[in-house]
């Protein structure tokens, strides 16, 4: 940038490293003998005064003699400051980068032959609403009156979440197997929920495309197939190991099976013309008109 701004600006671009030590080694060699006796008062002056004293002494001694250049009030401020703000801005960016996912570290998956132990939580069920977009606890809840056992190790992991098996302990002796979806990158404890609350809001627009897909294909008399979207629900697990005290998680229930991709979000789309496969296709298409051609439900399983 320095380099470019100065080529636009007919100044002079140097590329400078400053080091006192590679000065001396090198001085025999690079004729910098010379330099020095030509600025024999700025060497003497940063062997004891730091770098920003001697710029600021320097300035003032530029300004008193009148070399000192204002380029405020002309064109040239107004295209040299949008360049800066230009420049800023890509550093600005380019810093933003380092805030970008990281993944959670320490996460193996379980073997299918030796899955991992199961570990004991008190939960609290949260459910989205739907007129603020926040993730709630749901009315007539217990916190933390739910019994749930999680694995250590979760037996799937997607683009953006861990899958975890899950049990919910129920009256008496029964027990419903569950899946539990936890983001697997590094998420700010207070950005937990805003994860969830867009996955949820996600899942809704989905069910409400799949409501109204299943009823043109019941007009239509075409199939009796329909499109299913699974209702996930957030889970707050009362954990004192993690920061916050609290694991979020997006909890369904668990689908025996082999799970086979009908089409996918890079372009994806299964050439199998069974029914099942062309009525996901299907959906896909039908949810791209429904919302005017704004969204599309994308990789169906």
């Amino acid at each position: 940038w320095l380099e470019y701004l100065a080529k636009r600006y007919q100044g002079t671009f140097h590329n400078a490293e400053l080091s006192m030590d590679e000065v001396g080694v090198s001085q025999a060699n690079t004729g910098l003998g010379r330099f020095e006796e030509e600025h024999e008062d700025d060497i003497l002056e940063m062997q004891v005064k730091s770098q920003s004293t001697v710029i600021r002494e320097k300035f003032s001694r530029a300004a008193t003699a009148g070399n000192v250049i204002s380029i405020h009030g002309t064109t040239t401020s107004s295209t040299m400051r949008s360049t800066f703000q230009t420049i800023s801005s890509t550093v600005t960016a380019m810093r933003s980068k380092s805030s970008r996912l990281v993944e959670r570290q320490g996460i193996i998956l379980e073997s299918p032959d030796k899955p991992s132990e199961l570990v004991k939580f008190p939960a609290t069920r949260m459910v989205l609403d739907k007129n603020h977009g926040k993730i709630l606890v749901a009315q007539d809840e217990v916190v933390n009156g739910r019994k749930v056992s999680i694995a250590s190790q979760p037996f799937a992991q997607g683009g953006l979440r861990n899958v975890y098996r899950m049990i919910e302990e129920k009256d008496g002796n029964r027990h419903m197997y569950l899946v539990g979806k936890e983001s697997r990158h590094e998420v700010k404890y207070q950005d937990r929920l805003k994860f969830h609350c867009e996955t949820s809001s996600c899942q809704a627009q989905a069910s409400k495309y799949a409501n109204a897909f299943n009823f043109a294909l019941m007009t239509a008399r075409k199939t009796s197939s329909k499109v299913k979207v699974l209702r996930a629900e957030v889970y707050r697990l009362k954990d004192p190991s993690v920061s916050g005290n609290y694991r979020y998680m997006a909890v369904e229930e668990h689908l025996k099976g082999k799970y086979e991709k009908y089409n996918s979000n890079n372009g994806y789309v299964h050439p199998s013309k069974e029914s099942h496969v062309l009525v996901a296709q299907a959906f896909s298409h039908f949810s791209y008109h429904y919302s005017n051609q704004e969204e599309m439900v994308v990789d169906i399983q």
